[in-house]
């Protein structure tokens, strides 16, 4: 439900945010429709939770997700830190029995390549999810950076499934031809989806967490921006 939420509240900014860029300046005024809109998508950045705040859901719970059966739910929920620290020794091998070597069976034939994108995902996802628990338990519970990058390739995962899906039933319904416009939904959103996910792996073991850590310590301690804004 927090994919959802986040994923939804999300896109119809995009969506808000392109509308209000066709109305130009008229759009500020409170006559045109598109200013009540882009007020009131703006809010469910904020109200109920920030989006912040529901990343770093998403990644604990998915971190914690894998060793469900041995370690009791609500730890993670209470204690992050000591949830995922117990999680650590398990995660080899609950996650792997519970998403290594998965596969769609009721995708359709037409959408080979998109499952095989969603299970290429899974799969780097166990291990990546693995990887970090192992490395940074119990400080993951601290690192923003990270848990971000893990909630967004939950979202695309998430999403992409539930394309196949939608697209995998209307064409058992209305067939190739009547199924059309979910395939092209389908396909044009698991590129852009494949493409956020390889940066987001990426990112797992190649970025500059620390250096930007760093500077926004030193911008803290010093309380103002460290140079000029007019260089003399």
């Amino acid at each position: 439900s927090a994919i959802a939420r986040l994923s939804c509240a999300e896109t119809l900014w995009r969506v808000i945010h392109q509308g209000l860029q066709i109305a130009a300046g008229e759009g500020y005024l409170d006559s045109h429709p598109i200013e009540r809109l882009a007020r009131d998508a703006r809010c469910s950045f904020l109200l109920d939770g920030t989006h912040e705040m529901l990343r770093g859901f998403i990644a604990l719970e998915g971190l914690r997700g894998p060793g469900r059966h041995t370690v009791d739910p609500g730890v993670g929920a209470r204690e992050p830190t000591q949830g995922l620290t117990r999680l650590r020794d398990l995660a080899v091998r609950t996650a792997h029995q519970a998403l290594r070597h998965r596969r769609l069976t009721r995708a359709h034939p037409l959408l080979v390549a998109e499952s095989e994108v969603f299970e290429k995902g899974v799969e780097n996802l166990y291990r990546s999810a693995d990887r970090a628990l192992k490395d940074h338990a119990p400080e993951i519970a601290e690192m923003q950076f990270l848990q971000m990058r893990i909630a967004n390739l939950c979202i695309d995962l998430y999403a992409l499934a539930a394309c196949i899906a939608r697209a995998s039933l209307a064409i058992e319904r209305k067939g190739e031809i009547g199924a059309q416009r979910a395939l092209d939904f389908t396909r044009i959103f698991c590129r852009m989806a494949e493409a956020r996910m390889r940066i987001n792996f990426e990112g797992l073991d190649q970025n500059d967490d620390a250096l930007r850590n760093a500077i926004a310590s030193r911008q803290y301690v010093d309380g103002a921006y460290p140079f000029d804004i007019l260089l003399e």
